[in-house]
């Protein structure tokens, strides 16, 4: 079953004025009235009220979730859930966290700083530190740095720095579509993907300083980067997987082109200790393939759109879908 819901009748967001219509754009659900039998390790059932957006685990272990129902939902490793975090009133679209703070950003242009020192599982809500709004746009994806302060990618283009208290540091300006992820390569680099088709290099020493810039002709959707390695993949909205490294001259040196899913791509987990990348996309697949050339190892079919992954111990991923649930695979 498709429905299709007309965008300014069901919520407002952000404006589309030209190319590709993603799903947070306008309201599309799927629902698969035959989804296949998964088999699950773990209780979560179907998490949250409408589709998960980002996985995120703890430092404490703990693994948070947010989505369409604008609540970040927080898990012990057996599934159970131990507390909800109200503070957004639209989708949570990024999740990433520090050892005392917990950063989360939405579609409603606010970045959440919740306190997670005093958090237990008898205390149902830490109290949020601060939640400021940004400029007027949805924030598609956080970054937490390792001294604290954090990077944010959203649908004005840009990429904003803030310290750890929530101050603006600065802006980086270099793509000119929806900036969808962001990673960390090294302790002064971060690398980040966009819907305008380009790949991004940045230094965040004193000058923020864009030190390369590569550029397809599809969107990229998603990323994830192997620091030790300098590698980078890359997935697209045609689900193809660009894999690269990044040399010592800092520039993008391109490895190759794999074609693994047949619809956009929304999230990539590297795994290189069991050589191995995950990947899922709208076509409703996790996807298992090796890192020596990128060819399918398994393919764990979802209910829905798979929306992104998150490891949490040697042998466990999480996958989280548009239609709620959380699953875990073994690896």
């Amino acid at each position: 079953m498709l429905a299709l819901f007309d965008h300014k009748i069901w919520h407002s967001g952000e404006l589309v004025a030209e190319g590709q219509k993603h799903v947070l754009r306008s309201d599309i659900i799927f629902m698969n009235l035959n989804p296949p039998e998964i088999q699950r390790e773990r209780s979560f059932q179907y998490a949250h009220d409408g589709y998960i957006w980002c996985l995120h685990q703890l430092k404490n272990g703990l693994i948070a979730s947010g989505g369409r129902d604008s609540a970040i939902r927080l898990w012990n490793s057996e599934g159970e859930m131990v507390a909800c975090l109200n503070g957004h009133y639209k989708s949570v679209l990024g999740l990433d966290s520090s050892h005392e703070i917990l950063v989360s950003v939405s579609r409603d242009e606010k970045i959440c700083l919740w306190n997670l020192k005093t958090l237990t599982l008898e205390q149902k809500l830490p109290s949020i530190t601060v939640s400021f709004s940004t400029q007027a746009a949805a924030i598609l994806c956080v970054l937490v740095l390792p001294d604290g302060s954090f990077v944010t990618g959203g649908a004005n283009h840009k990429i904003q720095k803030w310290s750890c208290e929530g101050q603006q540091q600065g802006t980086l300006i270099g793509h000119e579509g929806w900036v969808w992820d962001i990673k960390q390569i090294d302790q002064n680099r971060i690398v980040s993907v966009s819907e305008d088709g380009s790949l991004c290099l940045w230094s965040l020493e004193a000058i923020h300083e864009l030190k390369d810039r590569v550029r397809g002709t599809d969107p990229m959707t998603a990323l994830d980067v192997c620091p030790r390695s300098k590698t980078v993949v890359v997935g697209d909205n045609k689900g193809l997987v660009s894999l690269w490294t990044v040399s010592d001259a800092q520039r993008f040196e391109l490895r190759g082109k794999y074609q693994i899913h047949t619809s956009i791509i929304r999230c990539l987990k590297l795994i290189p200790d069991k050589q191995i990348l995950m990947s899922g996309g709208e076509d409703m697949k996790t996807i298992v393939s090796s890192l020596t050339d990128l060819t399918p190892q398994a393919i764990f079919p979802s209910g829905n759109f798979v929306t992104d992954l998150l490891r949490i111990s040697e042998d466990m991923v999480l996958s989280t879908s548009y239609d709620g649930s959380i699953v875990p695979i073994k690896i």
